[in-house]
Parts: structure tokens; sequence; C-alpha cells
């Protein structure tokens, strides 16, 4: 008596081993998990600091501000006001882009880009890479449809419906729930990793 029940008793001792979950763990980082943020700073710079600095010195990986097309100017926040997503903003064009993801990896850097896919510009224009467009209508991308149906300013930061729905500072707020819109944005995103992109920084 006194063996079958220590042989029962191992034998669910091993089947609850057998049948615990286990717990999923991100990989750790690796010895190179400092990130450098070169806000601002055109590509080709970006590049050579790479090379020159970041490499050498350790750094995993470099955060660039987003490189889509957005509206002109020189201030910073014109890069946060993208019209297409053709990869020709005010800090280099695709090919400048993608020298400095290249040169970047051949230095040990990884690069993430911050790319801007909840809204679009606040007025029209014609944007860094040529493009013509107005509030809502941004052709070949998207057009008044795309976008929420609040077309008024954020008035309430406790309301959740009004801050996810209507516009901050007048941007055209995005419907990021439409399928087309999703796969634009992913299209973006895919476009990017095909550059050789290794991460986003989502604003």
């Amino acid at each position: 008596m006194a063996r079958r029940t220590l042989a029962g008793v191992a034998a669910l001792a091993v089947a609850s081993v057998v049948m615990t979950p286990t717990v999923a763990q991100a990989a750790p980082p690796g010895n190179k998990d400092v990130t450098a943020v070169l806000f601002e700073w055109n590509f080709n710079s970006v590049a050579r600091e790479c090379t020159n600095t970041l490499g050498p010195a350790g750094y995993g990986s470099v955060q660039v501000s987003p490189p889509a097309e957005h509206i002109q100017g020189s201030q910073w926040w014109t890069s946060y006001q993208p019209v297409s997503y053709k990869i020709a903003g005010r800090l280099g064009d695709r090919t400048a882009f993608r020298n400095m993801v290249n040169t970047c990896h051949a230095a040990g850097v990884k690069v993430v880009a911050d790319a801007v896919i909840n809204h679009m510009s606040a007025g029209n224009g014609t944007g860094t890479g040529g493009s013509s467009y107005t509030k809502y209508n941004y052709p070949g991308l998207y057009s008044a449809p795309d976008f929420d149906d609040c077309t008024s300013q954020i008035t309430d930061y406790r309301n959740r419906g009004n801050v996810q729905n209507c516009e901050l500072v007048g941007l055209a707020d995005l419907d990021t729930g439409e399928n087309y819109v999703r796969g634009a944005i992913a299209g973006y995103l895919n476009d990017l990793l095909s550059l050789g992109v290794d991460g986003f920084r989502i604003d």
C-alpha cells in the first residue's frame, strides 16, 4: 500500500512539472544596449557619427527623426506633420536614408526610426518632396473619409473619446480603425524595414 501511494505521489509530481507553464522572457539586450537619440540630425551627419563615434564607443543603436515627406519649414516640429510616406524629408532623401542605415550597420549600430502614424498635416501647400496637399486630402494616399469624424481640436483631455477622435493642435487625425488606413501605415513601416531599419519609435 505504501509503495502504491509513493508511486502515485511521484507520478503526480512529474505530471505537475510537465504541465506547469513557463513564463515568456524577452531576450537580453546584450552588451550594446545604449541608444543615442540624434534628434534633428540630417542623415549624412548620422552616418558620419555612427562611423566616427557611436560604433567605436559601443553604442547599440541610434534613433533618428521622422524620414517621411512633411510640411515646409526649418522648425523641428515640421518633421511631425507628414504629407506623404515618401522618404523625402528636410533631413535627407531616400538615398541618404538608405546610405545612413547601411553605414551605421557597418559600424555595428542599429537604426531606430521615429514614425508619425497617428495624423497628417494641419494645413495645405507643397511638401519637402514636392507633393501637393490640402488638409484631409493627400493625393495617392489619404482623402477625407480616412480621417476621424471629429474635425475640431481636442478640448477636454479628461474625455477619452474627445482625445482619441479629435485633433491635436489641428493636425488631421487619421482613423486608424479603418483597414485601408492601417494598411497604408503598415506599407510605410514595411518600406522602412526594406531599407534596413531595425525598429521604430512610434509618435
